[in-house]
């Protein structure tokens, strides 16, 4: 009885250690997907408050009336808001400008001007599943701002 006892308590003990490797397997799969879209909207916050950054910046740096001496003003404010995000690398892939509602236009003194800007950011495939979820659909990321402010007398 007493050898009998002993190898049920192996296999019991056998048992319980090949349970704790599948419940580890299962559990150490489940954080590092965890893991992987953790990064991933980390880097989707990042890049907006990198895009608001530049924007604030270049705004401010517009409602001054400052110009880039080969381009119009527009095409300069559109300038500077990239160059700052270029500093914080992030590729801006669309800058619209526009004051009082009028689509390309900086306005004069006194007005307000509205700068905004997208960047297309890409997630992996786990967490493009996951943004499915919550309404997006696919794999990327449209991350967007805008920036108003009123121009100074120049």
């Amino acid at each position: 009885m007493i050898k009998k006892r002993k190898s049920v308590e192996r296999t019991t003990w056998g048992n319980q250690r090949g349970q704790a490797m599948v419940e580890f397997a299962i559990a150490i799969i489940f954080f590092l997907a965890c893991l992987l879209m953790l990064g991933d909207l980390t880097r989707i916050c990042y890049t907006w408050v990198s895009v608001q950054h530049a924007l604030q910046k270049g705004t401010r740096w517009a409602s001054l009336g400052q110009t880039l001496p080969p381009l119009n003003r527009v095409e300069s404010i559109k300038q500077r808001v990239r160059d700052v995000a270029n500093q914080l690398q992030i590729n801006l892939d669309e800058v619209t400008v526009s004051s009082n509602g009028l689509p390309d236009s900086a306005g004069l003194p006194n007005d307000f001007l509205t700068v905004t800007a997208t960047e297309n950011v890409t997630v992996n495939h786990l967490t493009g599943i996951f943004l499915r979820f919550v309404g997006d659909h696919g794999g990327t990321y449209v991350v967007s701002g805008s920036a108003t402010v009123k121009n100074e007398p120049f």
